[in-house]
């Protein structure tokens, strides 16, 4: 026989029912191997399915459900689909005689029609042929018994849907089929072992192909893959269920609707192919080497089948979201721009906790005045910002980073370190600078920065008329001037007219950052108390800082200085 893994063979028909319900859902993880030649493979399930063989019937019949994937060729450049089959009677409500039930079927032989053949149907649902071996892939198929939608899901994107109803004659309604898992004694006169009686829960062998010359003499379509995470459920789970609820993760024995759970991740591989719904599913037993004191413990596996460490994409960490800034990112953000910023968690494992936490700079001359943001989130954390005339010249440095705590809810002792990912974002808010925006006019930026049209006129030679702004150019609010050993503010104040408080509004940054004792410090002889950096409200002036003892105690050189002139009114 072929390697698989037997879950519940014939021998224990209370667990075979048990894993008949109405709605079904299961689900894998396989890498398959490269095949030798085209045909189906079985994944999980209990599926029979065969058509007929050369005009007889012996081997027809549709029954139970199972994933499978399918060959296109043998060799190098195969690709397969994967799919859900589910077997189910061709006419639930009995109505139709079975002579009038052979065209549909398709049978040949009326000698076996009219001898009560199989009148099962198979409803399967399919991916297209884009599976390559070797790649991990998570497949999913469900049929809820209470809307008939026979549904699969591939790697958590919708590959295939189908409807599986059928119009009871009586009422007219239009219902959904239940699926068949048995059928009339006499349904195959021909044979000793009806087909449902060969319906054996495994994982990596089926009951299913194209035809069958007769029942006993059904192939079994055994799967050449590594498998992971093998789940039965007693639901039809919908895409979201299948997709959002533990397609990265594994799942608590206990959930509800589980019937069976095979994540073959036993530590001490004793029952490393257990069902961990119940362990002592499995009803097939081995004996240990070494006998003596051992006992008999369960196990599934079958043929030349071993355990193998699995690569397959189960708890990931959790990592930033595609949209979240690069780490090292560089923005320039005019005064005049608004800039947004997010991060996101991505974490597909629900069991998982991320905390994601934005950090500020402490310092008081690269802090973002007026910024809004989220500081510690589940989720996603936002940073948004419109830089006032005090922040030009600050170089802001945002970081978020992102801690992931893994839990598995199968080994409540199995913790993972945390996960610390960092990404650090340094916005440049440019001295001097500033972006329009709809409705500027030299007339309202100069309003904003204490200066007169004509002074920005002048700075902007680019600008050939005073009306020839638009939303979006950046200009110059003064100009630049870069300090040396022997410069003296003074100067270059009395140069271009420009008042203290103009200094002090437009360079905040700079002052911030030569003042070290974290407060400005009054002018001599002035009885104005001191001001602790963190009081100033947006917009507010310093003004207590005289030139002279900048220029007494601070040395510039290579520092720059935007100075925005004050023109008298009366030369407007």
């Amino acid at each position: 026989a072929g390697s698989h893994a037997e879950v519940a063979p014939a021998a224990d028909d209370g667990e075979r029912e048990r894993l008949r319900p109405e709605s079904v859902t299961v689900e894998a993880w396989v890498k398959l191997a490269v095949p030798t030649v085209p045909g189906v493979q079985g994944v999980a399930g209990n599926a029979y399915s065969y058509s007929l063989q050369a005009g007889t019937s012996l081997g027809a019949g549709h029954f139970g459900y199972g994933l499978f994937c399918t060959a296109d060729a043998g060799g190098a450049g195969a690709m397969f689909s994967c799919g859900m089959h589910v077997g189910t009677r061709t006419d639930p409500s009995g109505a139709r005689s079975l002579v009038d039930l052979c065209p549909q079927l398709g049978f040949e032989s009326g000698v076996y029609c009219g001898g009560q053949p199989g009148y099962t149907t198979s409803h399967r649902v399919e991916s297209p042929v884009n599976i390559a071996p070797n790649t991990w892939v998570h497949v999913g198929g469900s049929y809820d018994a209470g809307t008939g939608i026979l549904l699969l899901v591939v790697n958590g994107a919708l590959a295939d849907e189908s409807l599986v109803t059928y119009i009871d004659p009586a009422t007219n309604e239009t219902l959904p089929k239940p699926i068949a898992y048995s059928g009339l004694g006499a349904a195959y006169p021909m044979s000793t072992v009806y087909p449902w009686h060969r319906t054996d829960w495994t994982i990596g062998s089926m009951l299913i192909g194209i035809a069958a010359p007769t029942v006993e003499k059904a192939p079994r379509a055994y799967l050449t893959a590594d498998v992971d995470e093998v789940r039965v459920w007693s639901s039809g789970r919908t895409l979201e269920d299948i997709r959002d609820h533990g397609y990265f993760d594994t799942v608590a024995p206990g959930t509800a609707h589980l019937l069976g759970y095979w994540p073959f991740d036993d530590p001490a591989f004793f029952h490393s192919c257990a069902d961990d719904t119940r362990v002592g599913r499995d009803a097939s037993v081995i004996e240990l080497a070494g006998g003596a004191g051992l006992g008999r413990i369960p196990a599934i596996l079958s043929g030349s089948a071993i355990l193998v460490l699995s690569s397959a994409p189960l708890d990931r960490p959790a990592a930033f979201s595609a949209d979240t800034p690069a780490d090292g990112t560089q923005m320039i953000v005019h005064l005049g721009d608004s800039v947004h910023i997010t991060a996101a968690a991505i974490d597909p494992n629900p069991s998982d906790r991320a905390l994601l936490r934005l950090e500020l700079p402490g310092e008081v001359h690269s802090h973002p005045t007026g910024a809004t943001y989220s500081d510690i989130v589940a989720q996603g954390a936002f940073f948004s910002w419109s830089p006032l005339a005090r922040d030009a010249g600050k170089a802001v440095s945002l970081c978020f980073s992102l801690t992931n705590l893994v839990d598995n809810p199968l080994r409540s002792d199995f913790v993972l370190a945390p996960l610390a990912l960092r990404t650090c974002v340094t916005l440049h808010v440019p001295l001097c600078k500033y972006r329009t925006v709809q409705g500027d006019t030299f007339r309202t930026i100069a309003a904003r920065f204490r200066t007169t049209w004509r002074a920005l006129f002048l700075v902007n030679p680019e600008v050939t008329h005073p009306d020839d702004l638009s939303a979006g150019m950046v200009i110059r609010i003064g100009s630049l001037f870069a300090l040396d050993r022997n410069s003296s503010v003074q100067t270059l104040v009395d140069t271009v007219r420009a008042s203290w408080s103009a200094v002090a509004n437009n360079n905040n940054a700079l002052l911030y950052r030569l003042w070290t004792d974290q407060y400005l410090l009054r002018a001599p002889g002035s009885a104005a108390a001191e001001h602790p950096l963190t009081s100033l409200d947006a917009g507010q002036g310093v003004y207590d800082i005289s030139f002279s003892t900048l220029d007494q105690l601070h040395n510039y050189s290579g520092a720059e200085v935007c100075l925005v002139a004050q023109l008298n009114s009366n030369c407007i």
